[in-house]
């Protein structure tokens, strides 16, 4: 829980981009963080509508999401939240992308 609690006060100070990077500087390795990463951009995504550079990173969160998608069993709670974070990266990219011009929203939606 306190991984969970770093990882969302991380977003919050530092946006996105400061969850990102502490994700993959973990990589795979820890469930904490990823979690913790997947629950933090949830509250992120939400705040790159109104920043340019914050939306810039949104395609890096999406290819996050849909390799944690991939490799994630299917009755997993981290599932579960990466679902709600895809959707959320994908509810704030998909107005500002057109059909068929980026794979992973396509693969995404």
């Amino acid at each position: 829980q306190d991984v969970v609690a770093a990882m969302w006060a991380l977003g919050a100070l530092g946006g996105l981009q400061a969850v990102l990077e502490a994700m993959e500087a973990v990589g795979g390795a820890s469930r904490a963080v990823l979690r913790g990463g997947v629950l933090a951009m949830c509250d992120c995504v939400w705040r790159a509508a109104g920043s340019a550079e914050e939306l810039g990173r949104l395609p890096v969160a999406l290819a996050v999401l849909l390799e944690v998608v991939r490799r994630e069993e299917p009755d997993g709670t981290l599932l579960r939240d990466c679902m709600k974070a895809l959707g959320s990266v994908l509810a704030c990219l998909a107005p500002h992308v057109d059909p068929s011009c980026h794979a992973d929203v396509d693969r995404g939606v």
